[in-house]
């Protein structure tokens, strides 16, 4: 499966589950990094599906070290957190086997946190791109900082795309620790809390990741959004009772919208009250929210609020 290097500058962790139609190109797009000091880990999530044979062939074909860790289903901070478990390089990055990264995403991060040791990882700009080969319909950039880190807390702003953007100093998942195991939706930004507190994360400024959008991807399971989110908010001690209501009122807000969709019209109502009595204020800025999104689609901006990058 590749040849051994001594020690990689590079640990690439992906996990990997009924990914048959994605991975491929995921792949390529590893295969094609400018920067080649790299090893692959893939973790196979209990896959029932062609994805895993998909990478045993590209482990033949590939210079580098590419290992196939095999998982009961656990979900992806599982799959994550074992392929960190066999990580031999210094920093590490995440890419889902749904995602694609430019010729010189790597490169550019790596020569980012060899000029700033004091920073601790890494991110990027992205791309959304409908399908696999569909149209690229928004770019996204996140300038890390507190107030951008609660906007993305609050479900007010997009994310940073953390998991597939990322590259991290080992030692700092060292000190931190990995991902929660339970989340499965949320796990990147209760992770992106902990990253905060030891350091500078940078940004390349480039769109360096395409983001394929998909039905079977985990932010279109709702349900597992509003726990995962609850889950945080209860933990979230760097903000006021006031911010932490207002999430809650967005919490609740989509809750009550999906009850909605599920012609639940009566419990819809009842979590609608619910948010808006947790945070009364929150409702005002969700209406300006939408009045500033309409105008700027009818100006041509493409920037639109969302769970889409989850």
């Amino acid at each position: 499966m590749g040849n051994l290097s001594p020690r990689p500058v590079v640990t690439i962790v992906m996990p990997l589950f009924n990914a048959e139609n994605w991975v491929e190109g995921t792949l390529e797009s590893i295969r094609q990094q400018s920067f080649a000091d790299w090893e692959l880990v893939v973790v196979n999530d209990g896959s029932t599906d062609s994805g895993p044979d998909i990478v045993e062939r590209f482990a033949a074909e590939v210079p580098q070290a590419t290992m196939i860790v095999n998982i009961p289903n656990s979900g992806p901070s599982c799959a994550r957190n074992a392929g960190i478990a066999q990580a031999r390089g210094e920093f590490i990055a995440f890419i889902d086997a749904d995602d694609l990264w430019q010729r010189d995403k790597l490169r550019d991060q790596v020569e980012l946190l060899y000029s700033s040791p004091s920073a601790v990882a890494a991110i990027c700009d992205y791309v959304i791109q409908q399908g696999v080969e569909g149209p690229i319909t928004a770019r996204r950039h996140f300038s890390w900082s507190q107030e951008a880190l609660k906007a993305w807390a609050l479900m007010e702003d997009a994310s940073p795309c953390l998991n597939s953007t990322l590259l991290v100093r080992r030692a700092t998942i060292d000190h931190i620790g990995a991902f929660h195991d339970e989340m499965t939706n949320v796990e990147d930004l209760e992770f992106a809390y902990r990253l905060n507190e030891m350091g500078a994360v940078l940004n390349t400024g480039l769109p360096q990741l395409t983001y394929r959008m998909h039905d079977f991807q985990n932010h279109k399971n709702r349900q597992t959004i509003i726990r995962d989110y609850l889950v945080f908010l209860n933990q979230w001690t760097q903000v006021s009772d006031s911010v932490r209501r207002r999430g809650y009122a967005n919490v609740l807000l989509l809750q009550a919208t999906e009850n909605w969709r599920d012609h639940r019209y009566g419990a819809a109502l009842a979590t609608g009250v619910r948010s808006v009595r947790s945070a009364p204020l929150q409702w005002a800025r969700l209406l300006i929210g939408v009045r500033t999104r309409r105008r700027k689609s009818a100006t041509g901006g493409r920037w639109r609020v969302g769970t889409e990058s989850r």
